[in-house]
């Protein structure tokens, strides 16, 4: 199944993923990695996908500048996680949701990787 979804599936520039931690009295980011690598997003998905207190976010990049929050936070130094987050929306790079997943270039992939259920 994974020399298909390689053949199948394109990535326009690079795909963000976070592992936003929730369950402690101040959100962070626990996880981040940036990659056009289907088998490193499975792996993403595959290791916190289960856990606890954690939301999984994906962005579909809008061009290849692969910074991080620990990049980011060398400018300013408290950056939280939520404001990182509302940047990359607002610089406009697509959050990749459970209602637009189909409409993504990765969609289906990540709607086979995360398990999400189609009415």
């Amino acid at each position: 199944m994974a020399t298909d979804m390689k053949e199948k599936f394109k990535i326009k520039n690079y795909v963000k993923l976070i592992c936003l931690r929730l369950d402690h009295y101040e959100s962070f980011i626990e996880d981040e990695v940036n990659t056009d690598c289907i088998s490193d997003i499975n792996d993403f998905i595959l290791k916190h996908k289960n856990e606890e207190g954690v939301k999984i976010l994906i962005f579909e990049m809008k061009n290849m500048r692969m910074t991080t929050i620990s990049q980011a936070r060398e400018y300013i130094q408290h950056l939280h996680a939520f404001d990182y987050i509302r940047g990359l929306i607002e610089s406009g790079h697509d959050l990749i949701t459970s209602d637009q997943v189909d409409k993504m270039s990765i969609g289906e992939i990540i709607t086979y990787m995360l398990d999400y259920k189609k009415e």
